[in-house]
């Protein structure tokens, strides 16, 4: 039975080893919260003009001819939208969501592949069961830069998801991987061994703070984009029904006019997150009549 493989996020990073992967496997999900922005079609990757606007996930996957694609937020409340996996592979642009799947990996055994890139850097870090985990090298998800500051070169990602796909078809085929965190300068390669740490709370003490816990942040701004995440409280399917005639239906989101909604979560555009809270506020006001 062929393998099922997970990709979270289809930003730089995802859609490059969507592609790579997709020649090979078809077994592959890909979910994603984000939508097509001009910006993504300017750097030349699998988006198109008349993509804008429309979920990543879900063109990705029609280009690529992938199993599935999820239009969601992933967090600590919907962790079992990712069920069924052999291997996830990280395209994320934050740590709390990669510590999440941290979490879940180590506690279902599941393999995760993790990869970052900031400007002209780039690394990448394997949780196989029983080893070090991410936890081992960062232990909290503060004070980290991102890429939505200091922007990602291309050569880098190039690098990173290369070193992703070698790693994972090794997985796939039960080869051993060692506890080596690659770090690339440009296109060059170090190479860190990771030793497990004996007080990290996730692999050695079995202690999943993320998965146990509510998201914390109520408002996030997207790497890359104009985009703004606000956590709401409002009942999703009656908002989904009483919209049904004006909306883009994308199963476990909907697109609302420019505002996609979520359970419990809107994404919509601002120029800063005190223009996002106050237009959330005014759908909230339309929403509720």
């Amino acid at each position: 039975m062929e393998k099922n493989i997970l990709i979270i996020g289809a930003g730089r990073i995802g859609s490059k080893i969507a592609e790579k992967l997709s020649k090979i496997y078809k077994n592959i999900v890909i979910l994603d919260r984000d939508t097509i922005e001009k910006s993504n079609i300017e750097t030349g990757y699998l988006f198109r003009n008349e993509d804008l606007g429309k979920p990543k996930a879900l063109i990705i996957k029609n280009l690529l001819n992938l199993k599935e694609a999820i239009v969601d937020d992933l967090s600590s409340e919907n962790i079992n939208l990712i069920k069924d996996v052999n291997l996830i592979i990280d395209g994320t642009d934050n740590f709390e969501t990669r510590f999440l799947l941290n979490d879940f990996a180590v506690k279902n055994s599941i393999p995760y592949i993790f990869a970052s890139v900031i400007e002209d850097k780039g690394v990448v870090f394997s949780v196989i069961n029983g080893k070090p985990c991410l936890r081992c090298i960062f232990n909290e998800p503060k004070n980290f830069q991102s890429c939505e500051t200091l922007g990602v070169k291309l050569d880098v990602v190039d690098s990173v998801t290369d070193k992703q796909f070698k790693i994972a078809l090794k997985l796939l085929n039960k080869e051993e991987i060692l506890p080596e965190l690659y770090c690339f300068t440009n296109k060059v390669e170090k190479i860190v061994k990771v030793n497990k740490r004996l007080n990290c709370e996730c692999c050695s003490e079995n202690k999943f703070k993320y998965l146990n816990s509510k998201p914390s942040i109520e408002i996030i701004k997207f790497c890359g984009s104009g985009n703004f995440m606000i956590k709401g409280n409002f009942d999703f399917d009656l908002l989904k029904e009483s919209l049904k005639s004006e909306i883009e239906d994308y199963g476990s989101a909907f697109k609302y006019k420019e505002v996609m909604i979520y359970r419990n979560k809107v994404m919509l555009k601002a120029l800063n997150k005190v223009k996002a809270k106050n237009l959330y506020l005014k759908l909230i006001e339309v929403i509720n009549g």
